[in-house]
């Protein structure tokens, strides 16, 4: 079985960043094997690779290493096919609570439609 590898199913570049929210490019490759089980007719991009995406730009942000410490919403609200969606925004504003602690609010998007919110604490360690 193989494991999922981020970096070869998602991408991300950072477009903009500052105190208060950071907005990186997010790019999919259709040709990644998770899209041969998930799922092989009609492929879509896991939820677990858009949360884990945005673990990734809060790493990226702050040096650590970050995980999830709760979260008051988790919304899918669009389908990303990655023959279709292969250049998204992810946009997260952060707010640090203390130094190990940071609260978000996201979204992944494309030029029309929100795909994805979340609102969450982080926690480094």
């Amino acid at each position: 079985m193989n494991s999922i590898k981020f970096d070869e199913t998602v991408t991300l570049k950072v477009i903009n960043s500052n105190d208060a929210e950071s907005t990186f490019s997010l790019q999919v490759n259709p040709k990644s094997f998770v899209f041969q089980g998930h799922f092989p007719d009609q492929p879509i991009l896991p939820g677990v690779l858009m949360v884990a995406a945005v673990k990734r730009g809060l790493n990226e942000k702050y040096s650590g290493k970050w995980s999830m410490e709760s979260s008051s919403a988790i919304k899918y609200l669009g389908v990303i096919t990655p023959r279709k969606d292969q250049n998204l925004i992810l946009t997260i504003k952060h707010a640090q609570i203390n130094p190990e602690q940071i609260k978000i609010d996201t979204q992944i998007r494309d030029e029309n439609t929100t795909k994805f919110k979340m609102k969450a604490t982080y926690k480094t360690g």
